[in-house]
């Protein structure tokens, strides 16, 4: 495992960065394992504004009593190319980018996954997954079909 390394005052920048080059860095992202079982809820959540889709999965297990959370994977798509798509509709897209880096993160963990919790900042896309109605626009009931499935 490398060391901990710190920039001391009155160093430049490019001294450090020469002195991290040379060091191994470790970064931990092993999901949490307890007496030799595992036991981990996913939790993701979808962010979107008029210029990103952010979704991130975190895994949550509970250790001696004590939550353990670890970003598994995160995803980011700009969206500077679709100007005229409304707020709703781009939380809609997170929401769907959501579902599939899930669904890929359950994939790859597999029995390991107790349980899967969505989050979203946006009550019409809620609304719009919790509905039945067969008369969404194409846009929407394209993407519920496939949040549906996965």
């Amino acid at each position: 495992m490398g060391r901990r390394l710190s920039v001391q005052s009155g160093r430049t920048f490019r001294e450090a960065f020469n002195e991290w080059q040379e060091e191994r860095l470790v970064y931990p992202r092993q999901c949490v394992k307890v007496q030799g079982r595992y036991g981990i809820e996913l939790h993701t959540f979808a962010y979107a504004s008029k210029r990103v889709c952010v979704v991130a999965c975190y895994s949550r297990s509970i250790v001696e009593g004590e939550n353990k959370t670890i970003l598994i994977a995160s995803k980011t798509k700009l969206l500077s190319s679709m100007k005229s798509v409304t707020i709703p509709r781009l939380k809609f897209i997170a929401a769907l980018l959501a579902a599939r880096l899930s669904k890929s993160v359950e994939g790859a963990l597999g029995e390991m996954v107790q349980g899967s919790h969505f989050q979203s900042d946006s009550i019409v896309v809620l609304s719009w997954i919790r509905s039945h109605n067969a008369n969404n626009k194409q846009f929407v009931q394209r993407r519920l079909v496939e949040i549906r499935e996965l």
